[in-house]
């Protein structure tokens, strides 16, 4: 919701909007902040969307102990992204590479590291979201790296993702 509420926001304001952050706005030069295209799929949905694919929105379920640890996760191009880490050690120490030109959303759900030490390169996606649930040390150590389009982390808890927030045209961070 919060990556939503920073895309309205950034483009009610035509993408001039100070970072939660209190640091300088976004010029817009990054990227324009807006409405997420839609994906266009495919016909069939690609191995790596093991959650399945709806409305050319490819979920890739990371929800057992360790089982997306320590390895690179790349979205599938021509699909939003959904990345679902639920678990001890789920998605621990990975990266996560964002698709191009579409969305790209993290949900840490629980479990001691979930999304601990995860890393999110946001590249040219059209927004970029992390969301760490309340639990302790969900999102220890995890970095969104923002890229040119709209990018928020949301924090529940204690445990909170560092954002860089580059040239992101909106960038909203855990407070």
């Amino acid at each position: 919701m919060r990556g939503f509420t920073a895309l309205l926001v950034a483009s009610l304001l035509g993408c001039n909007a100070a970072p939660a952050d209190g640091g300088e706005a976004s010029d817009g030069s990054g990227g324009a902040c807006g409405v997420d295209p839609t994906p266009p799929g495919a016909a069939s949905c690609p191995a790596e969307c093991t959650g399945g694919c709806n409305d050319g929105t490819c979920t890739i379920a990371c929800q057992d102990t360790a089982v997306c640890n320590d390895r690179t996760i790349t979205c599938p191009p021509d699909y939003a992204c959904q990345l679902i880490c639920d678990g001890g050690d789920a998605c621990d120490s990975s990266t996560v590479v964002c698709p191009a030109d579409y969305a790209c959303a993290i949900t840490c759900v629980q479990g001691t590291d979930a999304c601990g030490d995860l890393e999110v390169q946001c590249g040219s996606a059209s927004s970029c979201d992390i969301d760490c649930a309340a639990v302790p040390t969900v999102c220890i150590g995890a970095v969104l790296q923002c890229g040119s389009g709209a990018c928020a982390a949301s924090c529940a808890g204690e445990s909170k993702a560092d954002v860089t927030c580059n040239d992101a045209c909106a960038c909203e961070r855990c407070s």
